[in-house]
């Protein structure tokens, strides 16, 4: 049985995808790019990248660092990016005033 990666960032456009597997000292990546070959008309996997390839590369790096900055706020607790925060605690003073007393 083979395992399951941990996420997948890919490019539409040009084939090329990143993918995290988890280990044991976090996430692991590997880039791969597949196309299709124009003879056999079969997917093949490319260990090369061209220059096209590299606007791809930085969104997915993109992607999958905000992945992980956002399992780290999950593991310490914090809310996700976009979620609201809960609001800061804040010590109320209490009063103990005579009906006709302003405190100030």
């Amino acid at each position: 049985m083979s395992k399951k990666p941990a996420v997948e960032f890919k490019s539409a456009i040009s084939g090329v995808k990143l993918t995290g597997w988890e280990g044991e000292r976090g996430l692991s990546w590997n880039l791969s790019k597949r196309y299709k070959d124009k003879e056999t008309g079969e997917w093949k996997e490319s260990k090369y990248l061209t220059d096209w390839d590299l606007d791809a590369i930085a969104s997915l790096t993109s992607q999958a660092k905000e992945f992980n900055a956002e399992r780290r706020r999950a593991a310490r607790g914090e809310p996700a990016t976009g979620e609201a925060a809960p609001p800061p605690t804040r010590e109320v003073m209490k009063y103990n005033l005579a009906e006709d007393e302003i405190p100030f």
